[in-house]
């Protein structure tokens, strides 16, 4: 508690239902975050989530308890951190939920943790905010090791959210709202991620139907959580270019602050969507490419069966790399990307980059581009 003077900014108190039936506090600090430096930092996601796994993995997962309370807030920065409850004013005096830097300061805490964990371990381990993946090919390692990473966690002053916490080993396991299947190697959406944006969805839908005005914010939580489903749905973008139109529109006539009547030709997108999140279809997780990169399909009919051969070269985990390079060889043969990965290219490139030389860079490129053609040239000869 502080002295109402003392307070240099006041922010809203926010309560939000959380699962098991608690309660989340949540610090709307929409207006001071405006006011802050933007740091752009990438979190972890389910590309790197697919980097990482290996066919036959088994995973557990930990779940940090009041993560970013961990963290203390430098003293004078605690008056912008104001609220005001029953009466009297309170500042915080650890890190709060809903300040934009929060998570990049608390994944940079928590790196130095995963750091040492990694140099003494062989577990490989990945993090999303306070939700930590582990994995191992070996049942039994991974079990004792997950137990030594929840000592060493608490060692650094962290709490452990025990009920939260998958500690058995499985081959089946829920992750950033996907449940992975490392046996089968697929993905789909969790039950309790796809109840809630069915609910989500069935609400706008009637609010569309009614005519009903929204607020464009809400549409745009609505757009938010359906581009989550991309690595389910390839073609995602395809069918938000309704809603995304509507919403650019209330934004460039300034109505993000008032309700507009969703159109009704956006009703054939939600149900589409309202559809495939009623089927939440299986995706089988693809074999890492020579491009050093994963990539997610749907599971087709008659896949592992001998009438899915053309499918099967495709997902099989046996696909040998030397077909992929073979391939990828001729393709670069064909466009005349192949002369790329001249290392004297590349050589000539740096130099010219090195000493600022734009004449130099020119010609190279002009070189790119005749030889490019010359390819195409004599391919189709």
């Amino acid at each position: 508690q502080i002295h109402p003077e003392r307070a240099k900014w006041f922010n809203p108190k926010l309560i939000i239902p959380k699962h098991h039936q608690k309660w989340r506090k949540i610090l709307d600090a929409s207006e001071l975050n405006n006011q802050i430096q933007t740091i752009h930092f990438k979190m972890n996601g389910t590309d790197q989530v697919r980097d990482l796994i290996r066919k036959g993995d088994w995973a557990t997962s930990l779940d940090l308890k009041s993560a970013f309370h961990h963290l203390i807030v430098y003293p004078p920065h605690r008056p912008y951190l104001a609220f005001e409850a029953m009466g009297k004013v309170y500042q915080y005096r650890a890190t709060s939920f809903g300040t934009q830097h929060s998570p990049i300061f608390f994944a940079q805490a928590l790196a130095m943790v995963l750091t040492k964990i990694r140099r003494e371990s062989d577990i490989r381990i990945l993090n999303y905010v306070d939700d930590l993946l582990l994995l191992h090919q070996n049942k039994e390692r991974l079990r004792e090791q997950t137990l030594i990473i929840m000592k060493i966690i608490e060692t650094f002053g962290w709490t452990i959210a025990q009920e939260k916490c998958e500690i058995e080993p499985k081959q089946q396991i829920n992750f950033l709202g996907w449940t992975w299947d490392l046996k089968r190697m697929y993905i789909r959406m969790t039950d309790l991620r796809k109840q809630e944006l069915r609910y989500q969805l069935q609400r706008l839908i009637s609010l569309t139907e009614k005519l009903v005005p929204i607020k464009i914010k809400y549409l745009a939580s609505i757009i938010g959580k359906l581009i989550f489903l991309r690595v389910q749905v390839r073609e995602a973008s395809l069918y938000l270019r309704l809603m995304d139109a509507a919403k650019t529109r209330a934004l460039m006539n300034k109505e993000s602050r008032e309700n507009i009547f969703p159109p009704r030709e956006i009703l054939q997108q939600l149900y589409y969507w309202h559809g495939m999140i009623v089927r939440n279809q299986e995706m089988t997780l693809e074999v890492k490419n020579s491009g050093g990169s994963y990539g997610i399909r749907r599971i087709s009919e008659g896949l592992w069966s001998d009438s899915g051969t053309t499918n099967r070269r495709y997902f099989s985990p046996t696909w040998r790399k030397e077909q992929i390079t073979e391939e990828v060889d001729k393709q670069q043969e064909g466009d005349g990307s192949h002369i790329l990965r001249s290392i004297q290219l590349r050589i000539s490139l740096q130099r010219a980059a090195n000493q600022n030389d734009p004449h130099q860079v020119r010609q190279l490129y002009r070189n790119i581009r005749f030889n490019k053609t010359k390819s195409r040239i004599n391919l189709n000869s």
